[in-house]
């Protein structure tokens, strides 16, 4: 179903200045300026966004969906999600960074890419998380502007934040991050687990509509973005204190854990046989990974992450 939905978007795209089959412009009424990107299918098994893509697309061509702005669908990683594998050869969220030679095929892709990202004024990522999630939640760098997209979006009750200017992994840029890094704003919304769920579509789909309608609002000077922000609940924010590393490709998570469990500080991490992890703080654990039997862990296991009263409190 994930390759039909694929050839669709690909059939029906108009790539507008971009020539990327991949993704779909819209100039929009010329009401103002601020080009929103959104972005979908980044990793290639996280594909459940793609039906709430087609659907703003037709939208789009049928003129139903009309906007002050441009707008541009973007179907980040085309060749993994034919695969339904998250990468091919290196994470394609993490390979931004342009400096060294375009060899994999995902730093192929972001060469592409780069364009569309450098005319972004505002780019909303849609991903799904790998392992099961019990909510929605936003991850990315504190801004006050950023918290108040989050809030005013209303697509997520939760959201991961960090320092302002910390990039998510070391040495690595995520598309957002590398919006982010021009002065532009880039936002990351994990909508669900991932593969296809409807009601993950039908909400990616409302805060695809919203953020077009607030973009809009705040153009045309009727309402400031921290006025409609007000009026949605107020969201809960965590911090990243502890991150659980595989020192050893034995070490392994045992299993059960989802993103937002709660855990103690002190409680085994690990399952039987294998090297002793140990929880060096209580909160919510965020991305567990179990990689199949065979294959190396990943550096990173897990995060364990804490509320936060008050992110502007975050220093850079």
């Amino acid at each position: 179903m994930h390759v039909e939905l694929l050839n669709a978007f690909v059939s029906a795209a108009r790539p507008g200045p971009f020539a990327d089959p991949y993704c779909h412009h819209s100039k929009g009424s010329g009401a103002h300026q601020q080009h929103v990107v959104l972005g979908f299918a980044i990793h290639g098994n996280e594909h459940g966004t793609l039906p709430a893509a087609l659907r703003l697309q037709a939208e789009l061509s049928s003129g139903e969906l009309a906007h002050g702005g441009p707008l541009t669908l973007l179907v980040g990683n085309p060749e993994a999600l034919v695969a339904n594998e998250r990468f091919l050869e290196e994470d394609f969220n993490r390979v931004f960074t342009f400096d060294r030679p375009a060899v994999s095929r995902e730093r192929k892709r972001a060469e592409r890419v780069r364009p569309l990202l450098d005319q972004a004024d505002l780019f909303l990522d849609f991903h799904q998380t790998q392992t099961p999630t019990e909510r929605a939640f936003w991850t990315f760098p504190w801004q006050h502007e950023f918290g108040l997209w989050a809030r005013a979006l209303a697509v997520a009750p939760v959201g991961l934040t960090r320092k302002p200017g910390q990039a998510f992994s070391p040495g690595m840029c995520c598309l957002d991050e590398y919006v982010r890094g021009r002065g532009k704003t880039g936002i990351t919304v994990e909508v669900g687990f991932r593969g296809q769920d409807a009601a993950q579509s039908d909400a990616t789909y409302r805060a695809a509509r919203r953020l077009l309608q607030l973009v809009d609002i705040v153009q045309a000077g009727v309402a400031t973005l921290e006025s409609c922000a007000l009026r949605e609940p107020a969201l809960s924010w965590y911090q990243s204190t502890s991150i659980v590393r595989a020192e050893t490709p034995e070490h392994r998570l045992r299993p059960g854990y989802r993103n937002w469990s709660t855990v103690e500080r002190g409680a085994l991490l690990s399952p039987e046989g294998a090297p002793t992890l140990v929880a060096a703080a209580s909160g919510v654990v965020l991305f567990p990974k179990y990689p199949p039997p065979g294959q190396a862990p990943p550096p990173e296991l897990l995060r364990i992450a804490e509320r936060l009263d008050d992110p502007s409190e975050l220093k850079g």
